[in-house]
């Protein structure tokens, strides 16, 4: 069957198209990406401004029609921490459902994190290990550790890359490492309440482009090596990192992103580090499976 997952994120709306089996086997078949930075908007005004709204919309559609046309029997919405605190989000939600024919779900943050974790654990083999994923997005971070597939820890920080950046500009004298080392403080805190982990696991699309920069999709380099990459990306202008091969539309917000990246491993120690090529969206897919699973039961 075919499936396809709309992440509506603070920084860009992801659709994804995948090929199941019908249990746990997911083959890509077709994506888009449209960048929005909405989490910047509603850190201005509190709200999806009028223009910010019809594009919104516009773009949803557009990646609904894209999915239909690509065979999905299934369009799962959701919409993530920018859609969370507009004060217009929800209703935002119910105009996509009226006017394009999907249901968006708002989702609070542990359910982010626990849909980020069964994504992002899905594609590595790493039975046995007490995992912590850290999804890094525009609006928040999501936290949640477990074992295998059960997920059994959650926290959802408000440390999203567009968020802190209007906090601590990265233009400023020493703007890097208060970005970092708030960060890092507040992962310190965490830690203790998510509890122990033998492989931290990083997802979310800044991940995945530090893990290009690195040389491998699914790196497996040491923590101090991500860590001199994340130190040295936050302190880089766009242009700089376009010529290092980042997509243009990221190069502008990796420096923040690098950050607090930095400031997570800092605060989470040295522990086996992975970045994983799933997310979100994929753990919105699994999801739908197993639940179509337990009514087949």
């Amino acid at each position: 069957m075919k499936l396809a997952a709309l992440d509506l994120g603070s920084n860009s709306f992801h659709l994804l198209v995948a090929q199941t089996d019908g249990a746990s086997q997911l083959s890509k078949l077709g994506s888009d990406k449209e960048v929005l930075r909405l989490g910047a908007v509603v850190q201005e005004h509190g709200q999806l401004s009028d223009a910010a709204y019809r594009k919104a919309l516009q773009t949803v559609e557009r990646m609904v029609s894209v999915a239909r046309d690509l065979g999905a029997e299934k369009v799962m919405a959701v919409a993530t921490s920018a859609l969370r605190d507009a004060r217009n989000g929800r209703t935002f939600c119910e105009d996509c459902s009226a006017r394009h024919g999907v249901q968006i779900e708002l989702l609070s943050g542990d359910n982010e994190a626990r849909l980020a974790y069964l994504g992002a654990r899905s594609a590595l083999n790493l039975t046995g290990s007490r995992v912590l994923v850290a999804d890094v997005g525009g609006g928040s971070v999501e936290l949640a550790t477990g074992d295998d597939a059960n997920c059994d820890s959650v926290q959802s920080l408000q440390l999203g890359f567009l968020r802190l950046a209007h906090a601590f500009p990265l233009s400023e004298a020493g703007g890097v490492g208060r970005l970092a080392r708030y960060v890092q403080l507040e992962c310190e805190k965490a830690r203790w309440q998510l509890g122990r982990f033998d492989t931290l696991l990083l997802s979310g699309g800044t991940a995945r482009a530090i893990g290009k920069l690195l040389g491998g999709g699914i790196a497996s380099a040491s923590t101090s090596q991500v860590l001199e990459l994340c130190e040295e990306l936050a302190r880089l202008p766009p242009q700089a990192l376009v010529e290092r091969g980042v997509e243009r539309e990221r190069a502008t917000t990796l420096a923040a992103g690098a950050a607090v990246i930095s400031g997570l491993l800092a605060g989470f120690g040295q522990r086996e580090l992975r970045i994983s090529p799933r997310g979100l969206r994929e753990g919105v897919i699994l999801r739908e499976l197993s639940q179509r699973a337990t009514r087949a039961a």
